[in-house]
């Protein structure tokens, strides 16, 4: 099964990627000020930068998803519901 990941608006990438990015420079700094080799601060800094980001993704997608389901649910009973004057009903 397939998952497209299709957020409603194109700058929520823009905002979870920049999210990452900063922290990947803050893992760089605290690392750096732990005393480890600079191989150690990179792949420590990129693997939590993953990490987050990743995170952060899926409980956007889980958000948005639920938020989906909700309103699904209420436009169907709003859809529903009856009318006084027949518009919807097919009813003149």
């Amino acid at each position: 099964m397939v998952y497209k990941l299709n957020f409603p608006f194109p700058v929520m990438h823009k905002i979870i990627l920049q999210i990452g990015l900063l922290v990947f420079f803050l893992g760089v700094l605290f690392f750096t000020r732990m005393g480890l080799p600079l191989q150690d601060i990179l792949i420590r800094s990129v693997v939590l930068s993953l990490a987050i980001t990743i995170l952060i993704s899926v409980i956007v997608i889980m958000f948005l998803r639920s938020v989906k389901k909700i309103s699904g649910i209420t436009n169907e009973f709003s859809d529903n519901s009856p009318t006084t004057s027949g518009e919807k009903s097919g009813r003149k």
